[in-house]
This record gives C-alpha cells, structure tokens and sequence, in this order.
C-alpha cells in the first residue's frame, strides 16, 4: 500500500497551547486592570467614610465653642446681676470674650427701654445691622418672654456677610428686662474653627433651604461632586453643615498605568480571538485536504493502470495501487527509489536508465515512450509494459 503524502493535522493540545498562553496573559493583564479600578473604587469609600467621621468631629468643634461663648455671656450677666460692672469693666469682659471667640464682633448690653447701656467697640462697626432690626427685635422678645437665651435669624451685614446675634437674658431681681446681644460673623466663626486638616480637605460651608450662608474654602482647590451635609440647627435657623471634598490631586502615573493594562488586555484578547480564529479556519482547511486527499487517493487506488511520480532528481514520490502489484513491489520499498530501478529488466537496463534520464532531462518524446518491467522476484519473463507520458 503506498504511504499517505499528507499528514498536516496537528495534535489538538498544540492547536490549544498557541491560544491558551496569549489568553491567559490577556487574562492576567485584564485582572489586573479590574484590581487597580477596584483599588480606586475602594480608596473614593475610604474618602466617603472620612468625610462622615470629620464631619461630626467638625460639628462638636464648632458646638463646643457656641456652647463657650454661651457659658462667658451667662458667666457676665450674672456677674451684672450681682455686682454690677462699669463701663471700663464691660470692656474688660468683652476683651476676655473675644480673646476666645474672634467671631465676636460686637457686645451690647440693653435695658428694658431698648437702649444701649453698655457697648463695645464703643463705636458701632458699620458692618453690623441697625439695633432696630426686625431680626434683633424678634429675637431679644422671644428670649424676654422664655427668659433663655436665643440665636436670631441670619442678619446680613454690609457686603452679604453672613451675621447672627446670640442673645442672653439678665434676670435681675426686680425683674428687669435686660439682654446682653453677641453680634456673630459666621465666616470668621468658621475660619477660626476649621481646622488646616480639614480645610486642605473639605470645603466648609453652613447651609439653609440649600442656600450657602457661610463657607471655609481653599481657592487653589476644586471642589467635586462627593459631598455630605448633617443637620446643625441653631434655633430658629434650621443649618446645615455640609463638607465638600477637594480634588483629589493622584498621579498621573497612575492613571496611564490603568489605561495602559486596560488597552493591552483589549489588544492580546483581539489577537487571541484571531489567533483562535486563524487556527480553526486553518484547522477546517486541513480537514478539507484530508478529505479531498483520501477521496484521490481511493480514485487512484481504484484504477487498473499503473501510476508513478518522480521528484526533479528522480527519486519515486508517489506510487498507486495498479502500479505496485504490477511490478511485484510494495509502495515502501519503492519510494525515495531512484536510477535503476529494480523492475527494470536487466537486458533493458540501458534503454530504461536512457529513457530515464531523457524524461529528467524535459527531452521526452511527445507520444512517450514503450519500455518493459518485471515483477520481482527477478523473473526471467517479463510479465507487464506500461508507456510513460513526458
């Protein structure tokens, strides 16, 4: 039987190992990327759970020095009520005050007929509302009525600042209806509370029905969108205290490192898919030649007529079926054969090895040439004759 002259199919697990090494690097490559989107998701939570713990420390520390400034003034208007203070001694304590509390801008003490008995500075900044508005008035008749000291609503100084007055009573024994009236400046408040380490964080600002009354924040920064607000009420002003975050300032190293494992993870997957792609159409053509080699060789292994090729040195490559049981031979000793064969007869021997040699040359008759072979083993007979076309 002659040997098959195609063997092209490759092992399967070959076919599987050029895919399976680009893929897994791919693989690797994209994990990868999924770990540094996931390591920034996680970082932007870790920023979400700082925000919450400085923004109620940021709440204390700003309730904590209202509540100060609350203890001095009651602290004042007992010592009025007790032993009474001067003018000189009204400055002294208000000097004390501001010492504690910059956010103090003025210290007013009125008498039951709305007059200003005390004051200091004694000359009214220009900044502060008139004595008669409507948000003092209101706010120094609610704390007469509760005798308890009372914030008033938003009073807005010269240039939109930001001002509330905190009103304390003094209960004098004949039942008198004094107050004392802190003028506040809710920005300096603010700029003397917030720490550095929240500032170079956050952008502080106190809030109300969604509109900023009052803020702390850096110029050289941007604010973006994560932000966060708790309630800060100061009745009757319903406060918010809201903290947004700055920009983070990441490298932009990081950032290409991300881009660029995500980009190769992209490229190796579309080279994988056609590399895999390649393999399979190859793998389909090999197939085909398989089939369509199989289907030629059974058509010539079917045929009655004897069928040899030679190489361009002579050598037998190809041998059929017809041919090998003419001459007596197998196809495996014939093959790679060449000059002299051993079905030539050996007293055609010369006229064999010069038709041979006249095919190999391209001088081959067009109607070829008549030549006799025998069969092996060496018979005496010769039993076939075949004509071999140029």
């Amino acid at each position: 039987m002659p040997k098959k002259q195609f063997r092209v199919e490759e092992p399967t697990i070959s076919r599987w190992l050029l895919t399976i090494t680009p893929f897994a690097a791919a693989l690797f490559a994209l994990v990868f990327a999924l770990f540094l989107i996931q390591t920034a998701h996680k970082e932007d939570q870790a920023i979400t759970s700082t925000l919450e713990q400085d923004l109620l420390w940021q709440k204390q520390a700003l309730k904590n020095r209202l509540e100060n400034l609350q203890y001095q003034l009651d602290g004042l208007a007992d010592v009025i009520v007790t032993d009474g203070l001067s003018s000189a001694e009204f400055s002294g304590r208000y000097l004390s005050i501001l010492q504690d509390s910059p956010e103090v801008m003025s210290l007013e003490y009125i008498d039951e007929t709305n007059q200003v008995r005390w004051q200091h500075p004694l000359n009214r900044p220009d900044l502060l509302p008139p004595q008669n508005h409507r948000n003092l008035v209101a706010a120094r008749s609610v704390v007469l009525v509760n005798n308890a000291p009372q914030f008033s609503t938003v009073l807005q100084g010269q240039n939109q600042t930001p001002l509330l007055a905190f009103v304390t009573p003094v209960r004098l024994n004949y039942h008198g209806r004094h107050t004392l009236v802190a003028i506040l400046n809710l920005n300096t408040l603010l700029q003397q509370q917030v720490p550095w380490w929240i500032a170079q964080r956050y952008q502080i600002s106190l809030t109300e029905n969604g509109a900023t009354i009052a803020s702390k924040f850096n110029r050289n920064l941007d604010p973006t969108g994560l932000h966060q607000a708790i309630d800060f009420d100061l009745a009757p002003n319903q406060f918010q205290l809201q903290a947004t975050v700055y920009q983070q300032q990441r490298s932009w190293q990081q950032y290409l490192l991300t881009l660029t494992v995500i980009a190769l993870s992209i490229l190796m997957l579309a080279s994988t898919w056609a590399l895999r792609r390649h393999i399979k159409e190859r793998h389909n053509i090999e197939a085909q030649l398989r089939q369509e080699t199989a289907m030629r060789e059974a058509m010539e292994n079917s045929l009655v007529t004897g069928i040899r090729a030679m190489d361009k040195d002579g050598h037998l490559i190809y041998i059929n079926r017809a041919f090998c049981e003419m001459v007596g031979y197998s196809a495996e000793d014939l093959l790679g054969q060449s000059q002299t064969m051993p079905y030539w007869p050996p007293e055609d021997l010369d006229r064999c090895t010069a038709v041979y040699r006249a095919i190999l040359s391209g001088r081959a008759e067009p109607s070829g040439y008549q030549m006799r072979f025998m069969r092996a083993p060496m018979a005496s007979a010769l039993t076939c004759a075949c004509t071999l076309p140029n």
